[in-house]
């Protein structure tokens, strides 16, 4: 997880670089890093277990981010329809947490072109941050 967590605090520096007024690439550079900090974390998680520890890290290079957003879609989803118990409710932050970072990752500014505010990017961090329960 030591990776996950240098990535996290890089994102939080990148969104509080500058004073005053932050610069875009700054800002953008923040949200993505914060997702690669949950992307990083969830596979992690998901090898640490591998019972040949030798190939964790072929095994960790096998995740891919659009199956891994369309599975966490899915768990809303069925989260939502299904009444899932409140056990699931981590597991249902992290996959919205994932999904979000995601999309502001690859439509920075919202997809309206307006760009990125520092509140906004400072939004995104505490998302990570929750979903990973650093």
């Amino acid at each position: 997880m030591a990776f996950a967590d240098d990535l996290l605090q890089q994102a939080d520096h990148l969104a509080n670089l500058e004073s005053g007024e932050p610069k875009q690439a700054s800002l953008r550079r923040a949200v993505s890093t914060a997702y690669y900090a949950l992307f990083h974390l969830l596979i992690d998680q998901a090898v640490g277990n591998w019972g040949v520890e030798r190939q964790r890290g072929v095994l960790a290079r096998t995740f891919d981010h659009g199956k891994m957003k369309g599975v966490c879609e899915d768990h809303l989803k069925s989260f939502c329809s299904s009444g899932q118990p409140s056990s699931d409710v981590q597991l249902k932050n992290v996959a919205h947490a994932f999904v979000q970072l995601q999309e502001k990752r690859h439509t920075p500014g919202g997809g309206q072109g307006n760009g990125l505010k520092n509140r906004e990017t400072a939004r995104e961090n505490p998302l990570a941050r929750r979903a990973g329960h650093w």
